[in-house]
């Protein structure tokens, strides 16, 4: 605040301020270290007020603002820290659990907010958190319906097999019907090509892979449908033992998170529809680096 004065009273170049803060700052940091020397018995409370009010300097934030600072997002400055914070932005969690939408405040742009969250994606340490956040930004970027991807991520049962027959409808043009519990022993799900029939079992853990029984279901349940390919969709992903087995099985593993990859590949024209079919035909592990080969562009 005193620093803000100064530029605004005294009409002191911003360079020149940041240098004082930045000294100011070095000299609290030495006194704080100075002061954990026990011959002065100094209370540890007080050591961390000083600490605390360096980085205060430094910064030119009030204490509650530091840790939005402390995240290191460079279009995070000290301002949009300070607007983010009265918005009910406090950490980085509120950061990585909000839209874009919502981060579009007091003169935070559309452009400022993507550019938030792509850096956010960098320091979320789960896998596929890190993926929802990135496919999220991706399809508000390509103009997408974000909701599609919210619904691959969070849908569950029956739900969660529906979503991508939907997409395969909907965007890509791929004849598909749920079949679910509407016969006993069967597959979820059915996609007509001219060539046969493409059968569909999803499957949905909390935190394990999806192993082998689980993903070779398919293969007993969708006999009855004469199929040419076999397609077991995992969330969040399958297990080394069910990929190993791919060779042998023929069974297409299909990750949730690459059916949002081919969803926002396919808007930017990246992939098309017939680089969807031979995916699903492939009777592969469709992991990132299978699916990046695919692209167009």
């Amino acid at each position: 605040m005193v620093f803000h004065i100064m530029n605004l009273k005294f009409n002191v170049p911003s360079g020149q301020i940041k240098r004082i803060a930045e000294n100011m700052s070095w000299l609290l940091r030495g006194l704080a270290s100075f002061s954990k020397c026990s011959f002065f018995e100094f209370d540890e409370n007080f050591i961390n007020f000083i600490n605390n009010l360096a980085e205060r300097v430094l910064y030119g934030v009030p204490s509650e603002v530091l840790n939005l600072i402390r995240i290191n997002i460079p279009v995070i400055h000290r301002t949009r820290a300070i607007t983010l914070y009265q918005a009910g932005f406090t950490d980085i969690e509120s950061l990585i659990n909000t839209s874009i939408d919502e981060l579009k405040i007091n003169g935070i742009s559309e452009r400022v907010a993507i550019r938030i969250k792509s850096d956010i994606e960098n320091l979320i340490l789960n896998e596929n958190d890190r993926r929802y956040q990135s496919q999220i930004r991706e399809a508000l970027e390509v103009g997408l319906d974000v909701n599609l991807i919210h619904r691959l991520y969070n849908e569950e049962g029956d739900d969660f097999v529906k979503v991508f027959i939907e997409i395969l409808n909907d965007h890509f043009d791929i004849l598909a019907y749920y079949v679910g519990d509407t016969r006993p022993h069967d597959v979820d799900g059915v996609i007509n090509l001219e060539e046969g029939n493409i059968v569909i079992e999803g499957k949905r853990q909390k935190k394990d892979r999806i192993g082998p029984i689980e993903a070779e279901e398919v293969w007993g349940k969708g006999q009855r449908h004469e199929p040419i390919a076999y397609v077991t969709i995992g969330y969040p992903d399958f297990s080394t033992g069910s990929i190993e087995n791919v060779p042998n099985t023929k069974i297409t593993l299909l990750p949730h998170y690459v059916i949002g990859k081919f969803l926002i590949d396919f808007y930017e024209d990246k992939i098309t529809r017939e680089n969807i079919i031979n995916a699903l035909l492939s009777g592969e592990y469709l992991g990132y680096r299978k699916i990046t080969k695919l692209t167009i562009i």
